[in-house]
């Protein structure tokens, strides 16, 4: 009985101790100040749908790269897709500490059709972001998601 009391400590002990140190995986690095998709004809980054949105990198490293996720929805709630409606999407772009950058993944290879009406990004987080220093922080369960961005029609 007193083995399984000890047992019972030392797990609980150790349960504490590796929650403390591990705090700092519980802040989130960067903000999603704005997340939309864009649809109709355009040059450039897309041709006919495109999931805008800017980050803002909140620590005091330098970013080299990072891979969102989120999913893509339609007016009714409904995949506007004939695969899978998530999406994973790795930049290989600097964004310096305490700065922010516009970014756009294009929704083009996952349309079958050209889009009539708007789409929702929801479930909207970084997955991993690498940084100039060799270390990385990942959120592999969507942690720090957003939920359901704006969408626009030009």
């Amino acid at each position: 009985m007193i083995r399984l009391f000890t047992l019972l400590f030392l797990v609980i002990s150790l349960f504490v101790a590796t929650s403390c140190s591990s705090m700092d995986i519980i802040d989130c690095p960067y903000i999603v100040a704005e997340n939309s998709v864009e649809i109709g004809e355009k040059t450039g980054a897309y041709d006919f749908a495109g999931a805008n949105f800017t980050l803002y990198n909140d620590s005091a490293k330098d970013i080299s790269s990072f891979t969102v996720s989120f999913l893509v929805y339609d007016s009714d709630g409904q995949n506007p897709f004939i695969g899978s409606n998530c999406i994973v999407k790795r930049f290989d772009a600097p964004i310096p500490a305490q700065t922010k950058a516009d970014f756009c993944v294009s929704l083009d290879s996952y349309l079958s059709r050209v889009p009539k009406e708007t789409f929702i990004l929801d479930f909207f987080y970084v997955k991993k972001i690498s940084y100039a220093d060799g270390s990385e922080w990942s959120d592999p369960f969507g942690m720090h998601a957003a939920s359901e961005g704006t969408a626009h029609e030009d």
